[in-house]
């Protein structure tokens, strides 16, 4: 496998990490949305807690997604 098939598989796999992030943060809103009155205090915060991490974790693959598209300019 040649470099830049490689370096191909790494971007698919952090866009797929991206697009995971990006559906468990809508899917946890949502989830939020249809189940707020029901919800304790106790596991709005433990939800909102949830989002911080996800957002964090989507901010943090568009980055290194970033990174990586920049890297195969490199290497054509």
């Amino acid at each position: 496998m040649g470099k830049i098939d490689k370096q191909k598989e790494i971007i698919s796999f952090w866009r797929s990490l991206f697009f995971f992030f990006l559906g468990s943060m809508f899917a946890l809103i949502a989830f939020i949305f249809t189940k707020y009155d029901k919800l304790s205090d106790m596991q709005l915060i433990i939800a909102d807690i949830a989002g911080g991490f996800l957002l964090v974790g989507t901010i943090g693959a568009i980055v290194k997604l970033h990174g990586e598209i920049e890297k195969i300019g490199d290497i054509e």
